[in-house]
């Protein structure tokens, strides 16, 4: 097997110890520290091989992403129609739902409870992440 899928490529791996490398289609069936390069050695004994899902992930930064400056979160939002103080109806949130339909008793959208301390708990957990 180490003749088939790997001995091509030992003339261009002089002086090299790690390999980082990403199989594609049957090859990633291959367990290529495994392959036997003599009777009594493996490749992981001649190479330090790390297999990458991607080998974009190469070349990626390595960085921890940076905690956003700035979240948006909703909760304990009301569904249902509201009239402000001029006797206007508007809409707090918007369903696609049939109006003529909506007005039936079993069709009334209430707040999810705890939603806000959910939110709260978020927002502790944002606040408080370096």
């Amino acid at each position: 097997m180490f003749n088939l899928i790997w001995a091509s490529l030992e003339k261009y791996l002089a002086g090299i110890n790690t390999i980082y490398y990403s199989p594609v289609g049957l090859l990633h069936r291959i367990a290529f520290k495994a392959l036997p390069v003599d009777a009594s050695h493996f490749l992981v004994d001649k190479y330090q091989l790390n297999q990458m899902l991607s080998t974009r992930s190469i070349v990626m930064s390595s960085e921890p992403q940076k905690k956003p400056s700035l979240i948006n979160i909703w909760s304990n939002i009301e569904y249902d129609q509201k009239s402000n103080s001029d006797k206007q109806i508007y809409h707090i949130a918007e369903r696609s739902i049939d109006t003529n339909v909506y007005h039936h008793a079993l069709y009334k959208w209430t707040a999810l409870n705890n939603t806000k301390l959910e939110m709260d708990s978020i927002k502790n957990i944002f606040m408080n992440t370096g």
